[in-house]
């Protein structure tokens, strides 16, 4: 899955695992990825590359995998990471 193009906006930004931010637990285990994929969406993946959403920094909202709106406020991309005991 490497280098496939996602979402809408710049087609010059692929997705690449080397170029995703990893977001690790205390253990250090990736639990999931930063990717800004364009000007108007950062999204966030899990350990397994599934969307979990994503933030448009123009408008300041944060959206569901499914585009819900679940932060009016700004960035609250980390409170979809799924977190395990």
């Amino acid at each position: 899955m490497q280098n496939d193009f996602i979402g809408s906006g710049d087609k010059s930004r692929r997705q690449d695992w080397n170029n995703m931010k990893k977001i690790t637990d205390k253990n250090g285990r990736t639990i999931a990825y930063e990717n800004d994929v364009s000007d108007y969406r950062n999204e966030i993946r899990d350990g397994s590359n599934a969307l979990l959403g994503w933030y448009n920094p123009t408008t300041g909202k944060t959206h569901d995998r499914s585009g819900n709106v679940v932060s009016n406020s700004g960035d609250a991309r980390g409170m979809l990471i799924p977190h395990s005991e």
